[in-house]
C-alpha cells in the first residue's frame, strides 16, 4: 500500500502545475453544471480512478512489461466508466462520497477534532484517526443522500466541492495567490459565494426531467 501512495504522490508532484491549470475549469465545470452531466462527470471520473489504480498496480506486479501497465490501467479505466452507465446510482454514490470527503476532511472543525482528549487506552490513537473517521462517515452520509435526494444533494455537494477545487488550484499555482492564515476567512467568502451560485444556477439551468430520469436508474 505504501508503494502506491508513494507513486500517486511522486506523480502528482511531477505533474503538479499543470494539474492545477487543468483543475480550475474543470471545478468551474463541476461547480456551474454537475447535476446536468451528473453521468458524464461520474463515467469520467470513474475511468479516471480505474486508469489509475489499473496502471499503478499492474506496473507494480508486471514491471518488466513496460507497455503492459497502460493498456491494463486502460481497459480498467473503460469497464469502470461502463459500470458508471449500467448501475448509475452506485457511481453516482461514490461520485458524491469521494468529493464530499475531500472537502469535509479540511474543514477545521475536523481537523480540530485530532486535539481532543479522549479517554482510555486507545484514546490518544483515536482522536489522531478522528478526522479522518468523521470525513468518511461524513461521506458515506452525502453519498447516500445524494442516491436519495438527487437533485439537492448532488447540487449541493457538487457545487461546494467545485468552488473548493477551484480556490485550491489558484492558490496551489506560483501567482501570489496562496491560502495563508491572514488571507484564509477572504478565501473561504469565495468559496461559499462561488458555491451559493453554483447551486443558484444548477438549480435553474437543469430541467426537472433529469430528476425522473436519474430516478429510473438502476441502484
Amino acid at each position: 500500500m505504501g508503494y502506491f501512495i508513494n507513486r500517486i504522490i511522486e506523480l502528482i508532484t511531477t505533474y503538479q502545475f499543470y494539474l492545477m491549470v487543468l483543475g480550475i475549469p474543470l471545478g468551474l465545470g463541476l461547480c456551474f453544471s454537475g447535476y446536468r452531466y451528473i453521468q458524464s462527470w461520474v463515467a469520467a471520473f470513474l475511468f479516471c480512478v480505474g486508469m489509475g489504480g489499473g496502471y499503478l498496480v499492474s506496473s507494480r506486479l508486471i514491471a518488466d512489461h513496460p507497455y503492459a501497465p497502460p493498456v491494463i490501467g486502460l481497459v480498467c479505466g473503460v469497464i469502470l466508466m461502463l459500470f458508471s452507465f449500467v448501475i448509475a446510482k452506485v457511481g453516482i454514490f461514490i461520485f458524491a462520497a469521494v468529493l464530499a470527503a475531500g472537502v469535509i476532511q479540511q474543514l477545521p472543525v475536523i481537523q480540530q477534532t485530532s486535539t481532543l482528549n479522549l479517554p482510555g487506552s486507545f484514546g490518544p490513537a483515536l482522536a489522531e484517526r478522528l478526522p479522518v473517521l468523521l470525513a468518511v462517515l461524513l461521506a458515506c452520509a452525502l453519498g447516500f443522500a445524494a442516491v436519495k435526494l438527487l437533485r439537492f444533494a448532488i447540487i449541493f455537494v457538487t457545487a461546494a466541492a467545485g468552488a473548493y477545487w477551484v480556490v485550491m488550484c489558484i492558490t496551489s499555482l506560483n501567482t501570489g495567490l496562496q491560502f495563508t492564515p491572514e488571507t484564509r476567512e477572504v478565501w473561504i467568502g469565495i468559496i461559499v459565494l462561488l458555491a451559493i451560485l453554483g447551486m443558484v444556477v444548477q438549480n435553474f439551468t437543469t430541467p426537472k426531467e433529469k430528476d425522473e430520469k436519474l430516478k429510473g436508474k438502476k441502484l
